[in-house]
């Protein structure tokens, strides 16, 4: 609550500059490509008449991510919207030989298949000569909304040797945060450009949709939301490369846990939780009008 209360404030706060005079407005197009190492992990224990059971699995891979955004600057105030989408990623196959009641089978199981979009709107202010000592150094702090979601899917098929049909398992989530952030970068020159860190916090509500196939027949379905904190780190460098076009190479970090407890008390799960990392390398240019 508090995190959205400060969005507010910062928001009311820069909005009149960014409706006047428009002819001093900058407008910087930008385009970027980076390389993420992902990673998602779930976690559920339950208790039932049988006893405790847990359950726990995750994925990873290392993915490119294409982004596309545009900023807007008119003085010390900045507006910047930006969204990426990243490339698919898999995690490994498994193809194992096995035995049941219904006879000897393989086991076909595709591993996790999955795809990361991402989508920020930012609005700040550049704080100037703030530190007479390092009169050209800058704090900016800015507020925003962000929005993440990661599709996967999984298929794992038993080929039995016998005449017993094949089964086939398909499991499809589409997990989902969405929420305000508030952030901070401190900038100074350094190698011919300007070198920044930053660090952000997020207030996200995190929803996820599972559904469980079984022969193209949809078996269950499975819906779990509540709020989490993310956090998010950045270093970057940036060096103009002309009048107009710059260039810059940013390093980041973003982190969270989503936990429910308590969830789904008639089926006596006692929590369930999410987590996902993401470390990347990302390059851009921009251009300036």
């Amino acid at each position: 609550m508090l995190l959205k209360k400060l969005f507010v404030f910062v928001f009311l706060v820069t909005l009149p500059a960014l409706t006047t005079a428009a002819d001093k407005l900058f407008i910087s197009p930008k385009v970027s490509l980076g390389y993420m190492s992902y990673s998602y992990k779930y976690e559920s224990y339950l208790i039932d008449s049988e006893g405790p059971y847990a359950e726990e699995w995750e994925f990873s891979d290392n993915v490119l991510a294409l982004g596309l955004g545009i900023s807007l600057n008119y003085k010390q105030y900045f507006v910047d919207l930006f969204m990426q989408r990243s490339g698919a990623g898999t995690d490994k196959e498994i193809h194992i030989a096995g035995s049941s009641d219904k006879g000897d089978y393989l086991k076909d199981d595709s591993g996790y298949s999955f795809t990361r979009k991402d989508y920020s709107l930012a609005i700040g202010y550049r704080f100037s000569e703030f530190l007479p000592m390092f009169p050209d150094d800058t704090l900016s702090i800015s507020v925003g909304y962000k929005k993440g979601q990661t599709k996967y899917d999984r298929t794992i098929s038993y080929i039995y040797t016998s005449e017993e049909p094949t089964r086939t398992e398909v499991q499809s989530d589409s997990y989902e945060t969405t929420g305000p952030f508030i952030g901070a970068s401190y900038s100074w020159s350094m190698w011919d450009g300007t070198v920044s860190i930053s660090a952000g916090i997020a207030q996200y509500t995190g929803e996820s949709n599972y559904s469980f196939f079984v022969n193209n027949e949809l078996d269950f379905i499975d819906a779990v939301e509540d709020n989490t904190l993310a956090y998010t780190y950045g270093l970057s460098w940036s060096k103009p490369l002309t009048e107009r076009l710059a260039f810059s190479a940013l390093l980041s970090m973003y982190d969270y846990k989503f936990e429910k407890n308590n969830y789904r008390a008639e089926k006596n799960y006692s929590v369930v939780s999410f987590r996902e990392s993401m470390y990347a390398v990302r390059l851009t240019l921009q251009y300036t009008f």
